[in-house]
């Protein structure tokens, strides 16, 4: 146990975790997740397997207090561990989170986790890690994502989710995929569904005017209606 002198924030003491921590692997997992009794032996038999490997996640299961959990989305069919490049992040984040074993001394390299992409940090670490790195993903659901009344609840996070989504599928088409017209049209779509999946997900409205504004101020176009309604 280590005891911060001031308080770092989430970023600043997930980087200190690495900092701190002396294995080789490291798992960051939220106060009110957990893990499978066999996350970490599958993860490590992964990697026995396939040495180059720097970072193992999973799928993983949505606990709301009062439900039974439920199967998180995302690469759904899985029955083979899976490695991930940069083109799954144009689908979302392909890890639930936290839950996620990365080897340490590549994560330090890597400069840790950036604040400037809160609330959406993790999801770019994972892609900086798979697009100069290998990455993989276990099939099984070994990763607890608890869904309580905590910072996530908010209207102003969930937008930032949505914004900050569309500027690292930007990031991705303008980097791997310069001149694919079909995934530009999906990146445009994608913060329909996603705001969407985010109200039923945290259960509260999303009112679609603020979500566009704040999209269009990211440089975000609407799509035509009939666009809109084929894809939902």
């Amino acid at each position: 146990y280590e005891c911060n002198p001031r308080n770092l924030g989430m970023v600043g003491n997930w980087n200190r975790c690495l900092r701190e921590a002396r294995g080789r692997w490291v798992v960051i997992l939220h106060d009110d997740g957990w893990l499978e009794p066999d996350f970490v032996r599958q993860c490590l038999d992964l990697i026995e397997a396939n040495p180059s490997l720097r970072l193992v996640g999973c799928t993983g299961l949505i606990e709301r207090e009062g439900e039974p959990p439920r199967a998180s989305t995302g690469l759904t069919g899985q029955r083979r561990p899976w490695r991930i490049t940069p083109f799954h992040f144009l689908m979302g984040n392909p890890f639930l989170v936290s839950g996620v074993m990365m080897d340490r001394q590549t994560a330090l390299d890597f400069g840790g986790f950036d604040d400037v992409n809160y609330p959406t940090m993790d999801s770019d670490f994972w892609l900086r890690f798979c697009e100069t790195a290998s990455a993989a993903r276990l099939p099984a659901p070994l990763m607890h994502y608890f869904i309580g009344r905590n910072a996530s609840m908010k209207e102003s996070m969930l937008t930032a989710y949505i914004v900050n989504d569309f500027k690292q599928r930007r990031m991705i088409l303008d980097t791997h995929f310069p001149g694919s017209r079909c995934l530009r049209w999906y990146s445009r779509l994608k913060p329909y569904r996603q705001r969407r999946f985010l109200e039923g997900e945290f259960r509260m409205p999303l009112p679609a005017a603020n979500v566009e504004q704040a999209l269009v101020e990211a440089g975000w176009r609407p799509a035509a209606a009939w666009l809109r309604w084929t894809y939902l």
